[in-house]
Order: structure tokens, then sequence, then C-alpha cells
């Protein structure tokens, strides 16, 4: 059968338009599929990263996978804008399966480094605890600088509210706090350990002192007292040895010796009774008065002043005593040692005026005070 060439003329038009139809059609059955199932993956798992403290325990990872999956993102709208059969996705795949990965990492380090970090927040909060027991046992009760006084309380305070962080869960916070706690307290020990090692260089002259104070009452059969500053105590000896030991209370600056009138401190020395006295004589039970300041204490005190180390119109003071009233729970008096009424009343029928009265820092090395 003839076909026209009218009728030619109509079909080539219409082979063109199916052959273009045909290969719009093959080009879009074999374009690369929409990535949309690892696109997808990509946010959940990352989300879950999110959730699981990756950010705080694993930020650089999680990162990582952030920034992939910004990446995928950006490649993904670059390729849309493309003809659909001119869209390739394997980068945006690529891209999807690396963030997931870095995601997982997150996952994993997020779980590791948090053990890690539960682990060391509670070996430093026992050693922080541990330190700040240490200096509340040794040094909490002592009359310290202000300043070492500072460093406990301030890390007292950063440990407590390292404690309270925890318990919000706050774990970066805590251990931040713990951290400096420790730093503090361990100043404030050593500090404090300074402190009292300076103390202690008085100590063999301490020791002569007690040792001539016990040798004079053997020799002498005679009643001696020796007060121990740091032991709280004063002991009544007899023949050389010990008949009772009395607890006492101390001026609140009781660490050091008597510099000046008004310091509030204890002095340091050897002496004796020169009054006893009894009420209206004095405003307390009973007294003893000692012979402060004796010559020593006056050559330290002239010595003070003339290298400036005490303004000029300081006075030496006087008036120290071993009286009753005490049993108050606190060093309070003005530099006398305060007894209970009762042991008073014991110490005072024994002694005389002319009794030595030994006042020492301590009678034990500091190697025994601290063990």
């Amino acid at each position: 059968m003839k076909i026209n060439k009218k009728w030619k003329i109509l079909l080539i038009p219409l082979f063109l338009v199916s052959v273009v139809i045909m290969v719009f059609t093959f080009l879009y059955l074999n374009r690369d599929p929409l990535p949309t199932e690892i696109i997808e993956e990509s946010r959940r798992v990352i989300s879950q990263a999110v959730k699981k403290d990756a950010g705080l325990y694993a930020a650089c990872e999680l990162a990582r996978a952030e920034a992939y999956r910004e990446q995928l993102l950006e490649e993904w709208r670059n390729q849309n804008k493309k003809p659909v059969y001119n869209r390739k996705y394997n980068r945006v795949e690529e891209l999807a399966g690396l963030s997931i990965a870095e995601a997982k990492k997150a996952m994993l380090a997020a779980e590791k480094n948090r053990k890690q970090l539960e682990q060391q927040i509670d070996e430093k909060m026992k050693t922080a605890s541990g330190n700040l027991h240490e200096f509340e046992s040794r040094y909490y009760q002592l009359p310290l600088p202000g300043e070492i006084r500072k460093k406990y309380i301030r890390a007292k305070l950063l440990f407590t509210e390292g404690e309270s962080a925890l318990r919000r869960n706050d774990k970066l916070q805590a251990v931040k706090k713990i951290n400096t706690s420790l730093e503090i307290i361990a100043q404030a020990n050593s500090d404090a350990g300074k402190f009292i090692s300076e103390y202690f260089s008085m100590y063999s002259s301490w020791q002569k002192w007690v040792r001539e104070t016990i040798q004079w009452s053997a020799g002498m059969k005679e009643y001696a007292i020796v007060v121990d500053k740091l032991a709280h105590t004063c002991t009544l000896y007899k023949d050389g040895k010990v008949i009772k030991v009395f607890g006492i209370e101390m001026g609140p600056n009781w660490i050091g010796d008597k510099v000046q009138q008004g310091d509030r401190a204890t002095p340091e020395g050897k002496y004796h009774i020169t009054k006893k006295l009894v009420k209206p004589q004095t405003i307390y039970h009973k007294a003893l008065l000692i012979n402060y300041p004796n010559e020593d204490d006056k050559k330290r005190f002239s010595l003070d002043k003339k290298n400036g180390n005490l303004p000029s119109r300081a006075q030496i003071g006087s008036l120290i005593e071993i009286h009753g009233e005490g049993g108050k729970g606190i060093h309070w008096t003005d530099g006398c040692v305060a007894l209970i009424n009762k042991d008073m009343d014991i110490l005072y029928q024994f002694v005389k005026v002319g009794t030595p009265v030994t006042i020492v820092g301590s009678t034990k090395p500091l190697s025994q005070i601290f063990e």
C-alpha cells in the first residue's frame, strides 16, 4: 500500500516525537534514584548521637558527622538543580555514609568518655574530700593566718558546688569545680604545713625549757607547771613526775609567742608565779599571776620596736595569769591560760609563789603531732 506524500510529511514529526519520548523515557528510567533513605538515616543517627550527649563528651566526632551532613545536603541541592536525567547522587550517598559512620563513632566515644569522666570525678572527689578532711583534722582548729583559712573555705565551697552539679548530672561543671577545689585545698594544706613548720622552729628551745623545768622539780622535790599550747594542756609535776593534767583555753591567737599588748596571744617561755589571787583580788574564780614579761620578753620586744617590726606606740603588755572560768569550749582569753573552776581549785592548792610555769608550743615534735 502506498502512502501518499502528504501523509509522509505528517509521519516524520510523529516519528521524531516518538524517538524523543523514548530517549527521555530511557534516561528517566535509568536516572540515579533519590537517596532519601540514607539521607534520613544520616539525620536519625546524628539526632541519636546528640541525645546521647555526644556534643558534651565527643564534640569532635559529632562535629565531623554534622559537617559531612551539611556537605551532603549542599550536594543534594546542587544535583536537584540539574535536569532530572542528569542528576548523580553517588557523592550524596558517600557523604551520608561518612556522616553516619562519624555519628556512630561519636556515640561510642561519648559513652566511653562519659564513663571515664565519671570515674575521674569519683577519684577526684575522694581525693578532694580526703584533702579537706586532712585540713580539718590537722589545721582547722589552729589560729591560722586569714589567707590560709580563706583558701580552705573557698575549696570547701567549690567542693559543695561540685557535689550539687553532680546531682544535676552536670558532670563537666562538677569536674571543673572539683578540680579547682583540689588545687586550692592543696595550696591551703601546703601553706598551713609551712606555717606550722616555721612555728616548730622553736621546738629545740621548748624541749630544753621543759627538760630544765622537770629536772628542777625532781631536784628540788617541788611542784612545777608545764603548759603545752598545741595539746591544750596544763600539767602539774611533783618531784619530776606528772601529778595531774588539766585541759586549758588560751588567747585566740595562741600559736606563736606574745608580741605586744592586745594581740591576744599566750606567751611562751620560762616564768614563775608571782601572786596567788582570789576574789575580790581577781575577777576570776582564782588566779595565778606570772612574771610576764620576763627579761627575755623585754629584750625581744625592744629589738622588734628598734627593727621596725612593731609601731613606736606599741606596749609589751602584762597581767598574764593562769585563772579559772574556763570551760567555754573556745580560746577566748587576752593571752591568759584558763582552767575550769574545779581544776583551778586543785592546781591552786598545790602551787605557791615562785612555782615555775613553763609555756611551750608543744612538748612533742611535729612528726608526732600529725601521725
